[in-house]
């Protein structure tokens, strides 16, 4: 189905994750829509889904949402669908290592479910595994949090070496907390 008169369709505030699915955008057309954004017409409802942009930027009634509400929810969409693709990749890595039953790794994997980033010492350990195993793992899912003073005290703390392992890693803000003593 195809759009051509936005003003007639209305955000139900429905947001379907399709997870690599083929879904289009219903307006533009764009094949690559990962948040479906649905809308219906008022009477005999049709729906569609669009996508982010074209539901904000082409006329389409947003009913009691706002841009805020809207931003807010794409954030949290995205973060749990990094979350459980970084969960996803942990478990095929633990499950490819040789000794698949190693603590440090099962302690790295509950410590990530249950705080959804790595400390940046469990950063320094996951990509010397990951290394050490030619594992492809994607490394823009190593989400480093320095939010505790304690993990700005690792990354103060860390050598040359293990810094230069998660360097790219680091936000320009998290940069300032390694020092670097040559």
């Amino acid at each position: 189905m195809v759009i051509d008169t936005p003003v007639a369709w209305k955000f139900t505030g429905k947001v379907v994750d399709f997870a690599g699915d083929a879904h289009f955008c219903a307006y533009c057309g764009d094949r690559h829509l990962r948040f479906g954004y649905q809308v219906s017409t008022g009477q005999k409802p049709h729906y569609a889904y669009l996508g982010f942009d074209c539901l904000l930027k082409h006329g389409f009634r947003l009913g009691e949402y706002d841009y805020q509400t809207l931003s807010e929810k794409k954030s949290s969409l995205q973060t749990d669908a990094t979350r459980r693709a970084t969960l996803r990749e942990l478990i095929r890595l633990n499950a490819s290592l040789e000794s698949s039953g190693d603590l440090s790794f099962r302690r790295l994997i509950k410590s990530f479910k249950h705080y959804g980033r790595f400390s940046p010492r469990q950063a320094v350990f996951l990509v010397k595994v990951v290394k050490s195993k030619n594992y492809h793992f994607p490394l823009a899912l190593i989400n480093i949090t320095t939010k505790e003073n304690q993990h700005r005290e690792q990354l103060a703390a860390m050598s040359e070496k293990d810094a230069s392992v998660i360097r790219p890693l680091l936000t320009v803000s998290q940069m300032r907390w390694i020092t670097t003593d040559a």
